[in-house]
């Protein structure tokens, strides 16, 4: 029998084998290619039940032969995490392919060595810091180990700023019953599941090859109490999803109109031949597409009615270009009708010598053709709308601006804006990435919201899985918060999540001009997660506080 808490080298035979480094390399591997087809668009919905199964058993080998100083063992346990970080983004980083290949006019060779060297960079240290850090951490303490890894999952996610946020609880989407408990915890709260079932598998595994003392009783206790998490998770899922389809039946009327244009980006694209569509931007088009949209309303339609023009639609500043502005303004007033529409503000210097400040916006018209709610867009796209740490370094900024002419440098909003519509419609009005973070729609439903708009422009990253992943992301906003979630991208796909994150309105396929014509019912329906967000993160803290005490004081008394 050999004992967890030894460092001496492994028992002969599998486990010896698991301890050479060429083998935890493919381990690490293999994690990476099941993250990465783990993703929405790759049809393979259980593979998040053995996804970090591997990597487990690397970073546990890699523990277990360790030698040298803490650096040696930091740069082995990130190596393997990079490993995982650069496969997810083989298989799942088409979009950054293209984006790369199409928009900023790298060769097609390159374009993928920029993502696996980039983006697989970032989503290694993603997977280093979310998971491959508690093996370090606990590396002489393995008895709390699993504890440590299930606090640190929980916790420390949403107190990162990250690029695309997406949580392990994300990757049970296919089943609905057992992601509606985001309501309660977030998604993060339900990366616990994904990761407690990894961690028991792996250990099943990690026990077959080489038993301790007390094995069978700790994986016994640890499988009863996993099965009585996802139990909860399922039941409460269950109930949930009927009880607010019942509340929808009756909810507050209105009549959305969303309108996805489809308007080209050639005259942005390196390699225009390759951007797919060909429709010219235009106000006209856009007032086109509406009235169509329009005309498929019932007369009768009770509520206010809503017209959406998604992200990048709308040609320059609404605000400073007074002719077009003119003719949207004539436009709403004739039809009665609320027009939210993504587009940019300027705020001017106020001393000279100071640059404007440019920001991705979200305009509400009202039917009077005033301008009623102005939102300034949160969460910008590094390298794409900011340069990270372009104030620092001014050399590396103006060396990427003229690399890549078409970065943007918009100046973030600090407000959690929500438009009042009418007498029980209040709009949550993000933009794009703004989706991405739970702390954006959270903070707009805890504001008063009881509908999301999402308004976005995925063609940069053409006919890939950005937009099935993209979908996720506005699913579990709808879930967390209790509240209808529009998806309308400039692109597509386009289409209504209602508060159960399931689909409420047909979907709008990738680069197509259509429209999307529906009664959308708003259900009273309240989030323990929408009004409790930062306690329930301050929970998780507190509790990964605690086990982090109680590793410290095993350490002292051990020593």
């Amino acid at each position: 029998m050999s004992d967890p808490t030894s460092f001496a080298p492994p028992p002969a035979g599998l486990l010896a084998q698991l301890a050479t480094p060429r083998v935890r390399i493919m381990l690490a591997i293999g994690s990476g290619l099941l993250l990465g087809l783990c993703m929405p668009g790759h049809q393979m919905p259980f593979a998040w039940t053995v996804v970090f199964v591997p990597l487990f058993l690397a970073l546990d080998a890699q523990r277990r032969s360790a030698s040298g100083g803490l650096h040696r063992r930091v740069l082995g346990v990130a190596g393997l995490c990079w490993w995982v970080g650069a496969m997810l983004a083989a298989v799942s980083g088409g979009w950054v392919v293209n984006t790369a290949h199409v928009y900023g006019g790298l060769p097609l060779l390159l374009a993928h060595v920029v993502n696996v060297l980039g983006y697989g960079t970032l989503q290694g240290l993603d997977t280093f810091l979310f998971l491959g850090l508690p093996f370090l951490l606990a590396a002489r303490h393995p008895r709390r180990l699993p504890l440590l890894v299930l606090a640190w999952s929980a916790a420390l996610p949403p107190l990162l700023p990250r690029f695309l946020y997406w949580t392990y609880g994300q990757l049970m989407f296919a089943q609905a019953p057992l992601v509606q408990a985001a309501d309660l915890v977030g998604s993060s709260g339900l990366n616990p599941l994904v990761v407690g079932l990894n961690l028991l598998l792996a250990g099943a595994l990690r026990a077959r090859l080489a038993p301790w003392s007390g094995a069978r009783r700790s994986l016994a206790l640890a499988a009863a109490l996993l099965a009585l998490g996802f139990a909860a998770a399922g039941g409460y899922g269950l109930w949930r999803m009927q009880a607010i389809a019942e509340r929808q039946a009756v909810g507050t009327p209105l009549q959305l109109v969303g309108v996805q244009p489809n308007f080209s980006l050639k005259a942005l694209a390196s390699n225009p031949a390759l951007s797919p569509s060909d429709r010219e931007q235009s106000v006209a088009a856009l007032l086109a597409d509406s009235e169509l949209a329009l005309e498929r309303l019932p007369a009768d339609a009770a509520g206010p009615i809503v017209v959406v023009w998604p992200e990048s639609a709308y040609p320059g500043a609404y605000a400073y270009n007074p002719e077009l502005r003119g003719v949207v303004e004539r436009w709403v007033r004739d039809r009665r009708v609320h027009l939210v529409l993504a587009t940019l503000d300027v705020d001017d210097p106020a001393t000279p010598g100071e640059p404007r400040r440019v920001y991705g916006a979200t305009v509400h018209v009202a039917p009077d053709g005033r301008v009623a709610d102005v939102y300034r867009k949160i969460v910008l796209i590094p390298f794409g709308e900011t340069i990270p740490l372009g104030d620092w370094f001014p050399w590396y900024r103006s060396l990427l601006r003229t690399a890549i002419p078409q970065i943007s440098e918009f100046t973030p909003g600090d407000a959690y804006t929500v438009f009042d519509v009418a007498p029980g419609v209040r709009v949550a009005p993000m933009i794009c990435f703004d989706a991405a973070r739970q702390e954006v729609a959270a903070g707009m439903t805890r504001a008063g919201a009881n509908l999301g708009f999402v308004l976005a422009n995925l063609a940069w990253f053409g006919p890939t899985t950005v937009s099935s992943q993209f979908e996720q992301y506005i699913r579990f906003r709808a879930i967390e918060n209790r509240i209808p979630m529009l998806m309308l991208s400039q692109n597509g796909t386009s289409l209504l999540f209602d508060a159960r994150g399931e689909p409420a309105s047909r979907r709008l396929g990738q680069f197509t001009q259509e429209q999307l014509a529906l009664e959308v019912r708003l259900p009273a329906v309240a989030s323990f997660y929408a009004r409790h967000a930062p306690w329930v993160h301050g929970a998780f803290a507190l509790l990964l506080g605690a086990v982090l005490g109680w590793l410290a004081l095993s350490r002292r008394s051990k020593a």
